[in-house]
């Protein structure tokens, strides 16, 4: 059974609230200051993701399976917003889960260090089951900043998004992904990443360990997202741009959760959807 063959039947939907790993897109944020709004509402694109922490973090000394790390990605730069964060829940609700960072070390060029990850937070909003808001906190400096996400309802596409401006001016399109608000509502798609993940390990390990290019392995990670993407679009018969997204973004997950993360720590979620989108309208 393929991925996607789920796509041919209905299948059942759930909205319990439950916490699990998730990637937010946010389109505009607030900072605060002593609890004051400063500098204005800010228009700009960031993109949260919340793992778990599998294998532990680059940079941290971290015990595999403790907790999550919170990585933020600045969509203008494609750059990151600030270093991976280990947190775990410390209180959790059907609309609120509150994370916190914890005292653990940190490497740095002279060695590893005591770091106070507790002077760092993340509260996680959801309404009917969806998160909507993440509220970034700096305790130690009674900081805190509001990302909201977009206003438009769920499903339906930004036209400001470069991502949706690239399908509709592509002239080569061969999985038929489309912007139509119509075809991208209601577009859900179950956590999979398990599934991903033992897949991309298995690809990755009839590699040999040596003797490939870095380059190389990206290119075995786009054509396993590649087949991904062209089993949705054999089944549904065309790929909405929200569930491509999801896709990749599922797929990422499962990499940064993989044996191999390691060789993919400089690749960043921003980076995997340029190179998808360019491949897939490009000749």
């Amino acid at each position: 059974m393929g991925s996607f063959d789920f796509l041919k039947s209905p299948y059942n939907r759930t909205s319990t609230p439950e916490f699990k790993p998730f990637t937010f897109y946010s389109d505009r944020h607030q900072r605060f200051e002593n609890n004051i709004p400063v500098r204005g509402l800010q228009i700009c694109g960031r993109t949260f993701t919340v793992e778990k922490n599998v294998n532990g973090c680059d940079g941290y000394h971290l015990t595999p399976g403790d907790g999550y790390i919170i990585r933020a990605i600045n969509d203008d730069t494609g750059r990151e917003q600030f270093a991976p964060k280990p947190m775990r829940i410390v209180s959790q609700s059907p609309k609120k889960v509150v994370l916190r960072g914890y005292k653990t070390e940190a490497r740095t060029p002279f060695g590893y260090v005591a770091f106070d990850g507790d002077d760092y937070g993340m509260d996680v909003y959801y309404e009917d089951g969806s998160v909507v808001k993440c509220v970034f906190h700096m305790y130690d400096r009674d900081v805190y900043i509001e990302y909201m996400g977009s206003e438009k309802k769920a499903g339906s596409v930004l036209k400001d998004d470069k991502y949706s401006q690239i399908i509709d001016n592509a002239t080569f399109n061969p999985l038929k992904i489309t912007t139509d608000p119509r075809l991208n509502a209601n577009c859900t798609l179950p956590d999979l990443s398990p599934v991903f993940k033992k897949e991309l390990e298995e690809t990755f390990d009839r590699l040999p360990e040596d003797g490939l290019a870095p380059s190389e392995w990206g290119n075995m990670l786009c054509g396993y997202l590649f087949s991904l993407l062209e089993s949705y679009y054999k089944n549904a018969g065309y790929l909405p741009k929200v569930m491509m997204d999801e896709i990749i973004s599922q797929v990422f997950k499962a990499l940064r959760e993989s044996r191999y993360a390691w060789r993919f720590a400089s690749i960043t979620l921003v980076h995997l959807k340029d190179k998808m989108y360019h491949d897939l309208t490009t000749k």
